[in-house]
């Protein structure tokens, strides 16, 4: 018997050696577009994140298709807000909701949400007693659109996979809004692949893509821009927190000439495995 397992685990070895060293195995692949609009330009939001007391807040995320990761979706922006922005004061959605409630607004507020949800308009009326119990100028609306997952098998020696690819690809949207006006004073789209093609075993985090797409949608917002791609790989070393990309700090025009075919003509990767985020001119 040890003789048979032997021979299997020699048959092995090639097998594994003949793994594409070229793939993501070493780390993960991040993939993410966002596109972003200003439509008030005094006041604005940006000049409002780090301002004190705090005069923005994050409202509950909505998830039509994934309910559940409402909560989710907030912390991954309030980290990707803490991560862009060091000084920010934003009020967290968490105590949003404990500011709603305390100010007998629950059922309001359910009703606000789920009529953004089907119309994408946040009514005047409510918008307004609820920032007034937020106690602050600007509220964030973030949503999920979006989730999908995908695995692929890639190398099967004897029953056992040791080769796959795993990703997840999240779309997601935020606006930010006036409560005093009620109008929409700026808002981003944007959508995050994370892949990772591997031997032995590896995750695309959800999280990370959340923050990574959150992460470019407050920076388009801080620095104007209307447009950012950013394609990178993440050695192994660098996995254990979400998608520490460099930020590329030349300044960008607040609308956007980059044509579209343009996001597939991205520079190559350097020496250390990353490419830098493409932002508009």
């Amino acid at each position: 018997m040890r003789a048979w397992v032997s021979a299997i685990a020699m048959a092995c070895v090639p097998l594994l050696s003949a793994v594409p060293a070229g793939c993501t195995s070493q780390g993960v692949a991040i993939d993410a577009v966002t596109h972003s609009v200003s439509l008030a330009e005094d006041p604005s939001p940006r000049n409002a994140l780090a301002a004190k007391p705090a005069q923005v807040a994050i409202l509950p995320a909505v998830a039509p298709s994934q309910p559940g990761l409402a909560p989710l979706t907030n912390m991954a922006l309030m980290r990707a807000i803490e991560r862009t922005v060091p000084d920010a004061t934003v009020v967290p959605a968490a105590v949003v909701a404990g500011r709603i409630n305390a100010a007998g607004l629950g059922t309001a507020w359910h009703d606000l949400a789920s009529e953004y949800v089907t119309g994408g308009v946040l009514d005047r009326e409510r918008l307004a007693r609820v920032g007034k119990a937020a106690q602050v100028r600007w509220v964030l609306m973030p949503m999920l659109g979006n989730l999908w997952t995908y695995s692929n098998n890639r190398l099967n020696v004897l029953g056992l996979v040791v080769n796959w690819t795993v990703s997840t690809t999240v779309d997601v949207s935020l606006q930010a809004w006036d409560v005093e006006t009620g109008q929409v004073a700026w808002a981003s789209t944007g959508s995050c692949t994370i892949e990772a093609e591997v031997v032995l075993n590896a995750r695309a985090s959800l999280n990370r893509a959340l923050e990574t797409a959150f992460a470019q949608m407050v920076s388009d917002l801080v620095t104007g821009r209307s447009r950012s791609v950013e394609r990178a790989t993440l050695p192994a070393a660098e996995i254990a927190e979400p998608a520490e990309v460099p930020v590329q700090s030349d300044p960008a025009s607040p609308r956007s000439s980059m044509p579209p075919s343009e996001a597939a003509n991205q520079p190559k990767a350097d020496q250390d495995g990353r490419s830098p985020r493409t932002n508009d001119p």
